[in-house]
C-alpha cells in the first residue's frame, strides 16, 4: 500500500513539473499565453484528479478592470468574483499555478482538503483559486506592490467554494451544465463571450522555446490512474 502511494505521488509529481510554455524570470509572457497556460492546467486537473465539471475560463474585460483597482486585501471576495494576488507577475504563472495543484493534492491526500477550504471561503485559497471548478471568467493586471511585480486576477461569477468540495470523482467532462459544451475534459459556458477560446484540439502550443503535446500528459494519467 505505501509503495502505491509513493508511486502515485510522485507521477503527480511529474505531471505537476510539466508545462506546456517555457517561462523564466527573464521571459514575459502575455495576457494570451497567460490565459491558454491557466486552461491547460484546468484541464489537467480535471484529468488527474477527476472532476466531471471544470470550466473552461474566457477573459473578461469587466473583470480585468476590477483587477485594475486597488487591492483591498480584505476584500479579496467580491459580489460575482474571488480574486488572487499572485506574485511575480505572468512571469511567475508556471510557477503559481503548479503551486495550486500541487496544494490542492497535498490536502486532498491529507484529508484536510473541506477543512481548508471551509476556513478560507471568505478570504483565499491561495493559488488554488485558479481551481475552483465553476469559475468561467477571469481578468487580471500587472501590480507594483510591496516593491515587487505581482498580478492581480479577478475570476468569477462564483463566490463559493461549493464544486471545489462536493463532487464525486467521474471522467473529466461528463456533468457540464445543460446548454454547454464538453471539450477535451473542460467544459464550454454557452453564455460566454470573452477571449482565449480553446480550439479543443489538445494541450499542445508553444511559447518561448518549449512544447508539450497531450500524448506524455495522457501516459502519466493512465500510471497514475491505474498503477
Amino acid at each position: 500500500m505505501v509503495h502505491i502511494f509513493f508511486a502515485s505521488t510522485c507521477l503527480v509529481f511529474l505531471m505537476l513539473i510539466v508545462d506546456p510554455v517555457h517561462s523564466q524570470d527573464h521571459h514575459q509572457i502575455d495576457a494570451a499565453d497567460f490565459l491558454k497556460l491557466v486552461n491547460w492546467r484546468r484541464r489537467m486537473f480535471a484529468k488527474v484528479f477527476r472532476h466531471p465539471s471544470m470550466y473552461e475560463l474566457a477573459w473578461d474585460k469587466d473583470l480585468e478592470e476590477v483587477s485594475k483597482g486597488s487591492w483591498d486585501p480584505k476584500k479579496k471576495v467580491g459580489n460575482n468574483y474571488r480574486s488572487r494576488l499572485a506574485k511575480g507577475g505572468y512571469t511567475r504563472a508556471v510557477y503559481f499555478l503548479r503551486e495550486g495543484m500541487h496544494e490542492f493534492h497535498d490536502k486532498d491526500t491529507a484529508n484536510k482538503l473541506e477543512e481548508f477550504l471551509n476556513k478560507w471561503e471568505n478570504d483565499d485559497i491561495n493559488d488554488m483559486e485558479f481551481f475552483v471548478p465553476d469559475q468561467k471568467k477571469i481578468g487580471c493586471s500587472a501590480k507594483w506592490h510591496e516593491n515587487e511585480n505581482w498580478l492581480h486576477c479577478v475570476l468569477g461569477p462564483k463566490t463559493q467554494l461549493t464544486s471545489m468540495k462536493d463532487w464525486k470523482g467521474e471522467k473529466a467532462g461528463t456533468k457540464c451544465n445543460k446548454g454547454d459544451t464538453e471539450i477535451d475534459g473542460l467544459c464550454r459556458w454557452s453564455g460566454r463571450d470573452g477571449d482565449g477560446e480553446d480550439d479543443g484540439k489538445g494541450d499542445s502550443f508553444v511559447s518561448g522555446s518549449s512544447t508539450v503535446g497531450p500524448q506524455l500528459l495522457m501516459i502519466l494519467f493512465f500510471l497514475y490512474k491505474y498503477i
